[in-house]
């Protein structure tokens, strides 16, 4: 894959990305009839993974000159006291000196990981009697990785965004029993209650990609993240069943949280400490007439790190911050839909259909570095879409037209800081802001679309 990793229209830096894996998996499932008082599943998993990248970065022409002679000038302006004569002639001599030295491949970096995941699995569930049934599950599961990471200079000014690293036989033998825990009461035939109580795991693992410092064993390796999670809700129908309802509410706790931090180039994973998600979440279905659907959901989420002493600095900071107490990137605190859906008959083969859609996202930190950066919080917004169609009764075929975000919301998805910012002067360390890049959200989107299923 090859990539303008810096999103400047200047040829600075392309990155070119070779990806090989090798997979192969094995499941074994031993299952009970079905409709009997005790049903079970109980099974063998088996995966195997070997899987290798090599990465690396070509200055570019605009690399030498004027990046590299643009920083020499800046230091050589300082040493010198501003004289701007010999400052500039020590920049023409550093990005003479570069274009000397190999341009393809400046930065070279190979990582290579072999995994093997073997797991022990089963669940049964008791019904007590026609209301009231009890779950009861548990996994164990044991993986091996093994890892190496290599990473030259073919370029000595490639230093300005990565250095020369090898952290050889990197090992990680993580192994964890979860489990999984559910009983659920029917009080009558239109509502059901439940209960949940679930713990999971996600192995640690290994840093793939360089690095503008030497991460060293210590940080190439991050490790497993365990998690609890607490369920109670409700699933009722009510009003001749033309009503249907469901709340959940929810507990989440994840200790050893792997959380992603940019240097400007790449992604690095360490464990960030622990984080509780807990909130509530319903959803509703009306159906007042035959023709009429409505369709409504909402969510509360409170998120906090209930510790986070070593996350990412804001732009231009060299210090790890504190953000215990804060609240998770990619979670906003409210979340809606409502969707109105209108379909009546057009001959005795045809029906045609009205949908509207409309979709709230509350604030959220977007950032891609979880570090807190107030310049990604991207305000809260509400989509709407609309759909009109004709389709056959047997639904085989349909013609529709359709309009997405119809009052044209300008939104992000994520944000991150400017690749190499502090290079191309995109950095203020005074206010610790950083020119910020947006990954939008689709514009206002018109257009037809015919749909056949053979």
């Amino acid at each position: 894959m090859y990539e303008d990793a810096l999103r400047l229209p200047a040829k600075l830096l392309p990155r070119l990305t070779d990806y090989s894996t090798d997979t192969m998996s094995q499941e074994l499932q031993l299952l009970s009839p079905q409709g009997q008082k005790l049903e079970y599943v109980a099974g063998l998993f088996w995966y195997d993974e070997e899987y290798d990248i090599r990465q690396g970065f070509d200055a570019g022409d605009a690399f030498c000159s004027p990046v590299i002679s643009g920083m020499a000038f800046q230091q050589a302006m300082a040493a010198t006291g501003g004289n701007a004569e010999v400052s500039q002639q020590i920049a023409m001599g550093a990005a003479a000196d570069c274009l000397s030295q190999p341009q393809d491949y400046v930065a070279d970096s190979y990582f290579d990981q072999s995994l093997a995941s073997i797991a022990a699995f089963g669940q049964a569930t008791y019904h007590l009697n026609d209301a009231w049934k009890v779950t009861l599950g548990g996994r164990w599961t044991k993986d091996e990785k093994r890892g190496i990471f290599e990473q030259i200079l073919n370029n000595s000014y490639a230093s300005a965004i990565r250095t020369e690293e090898q952290v050889l036989d990197m090992r990680r033998d993580d192994s964890k029993p979860t489990w999984f825990a559910n009983t659920s009461y029917a009080p009558t035939d239109n509502m059901m209650v439940f209960a949940t109580f679930s713990s999971g795991y996600k192995s640690g693992g290994f840093n793939s990609e360089g690095a503008g410092f030497d991460m060293g064993r210590e940080l190439r390796i991050f490790g497993p993240e365990e998690s609890s999670n607490i369920e109670v809700g409700m699933k009722s129908n009510w009003l001749d069943n033309s009503l249907m309802a469901n709340v959940t509410v929810y507990r989440t706790e994840i200790e050893g949280f792997q959380d992603r931090s940019f240097d400007g180039l790449s992604y690095i994973v360490k464990n960030a400490g622990e984080v509780r998600q807990q909130g509530i979440e319903a959803d509703f279905i009306y159906q007042p007439l035959d023709e009429l659907q409505l369709t409504a959901g909402f969510s509360y989420l409170d998120s906090e790190f209930l510790s986070f002493k070593s996350a990412s600095p804001l732009p231009g900071a060299t210090e790890f911050q504190d953000l215990t107490g804060s609240r998770k990137h990619f979670a906003p605190e409210w979340q809606g839909s409502l969707v109105a859906h209108w379909e009546s008959s057009l001959t005795d083969s045809l029906n045609w259909y009205l949908r509207g859609e409309s979709q709230y996202m509350g604030e959220q930190n977007i950032g891609a570095n979880t570090n807190g950066n107030p310049q990604s919080i991207q305000e809260a917004y509400t989509l709407v879409n609309l759909r009109a169609g004709v389709r056959d009764v047997a639904d085989q075929w349909q013609v529709a037209l359709f309009g997405k975000n119809l009052s044209d919301e300008g939104y992000c998805l994520t944000m991150f800081d400017q690749p190499i910012g502090s290079l191309v002067g995109g950095v203020n360390a005074e206010q610790n802001t950083s020119v910020q890049r947006c990954i939008p959200g689709a514009p206002k989107t018109a257009g037809v679309e015919v749909q056949y299923r053979f």
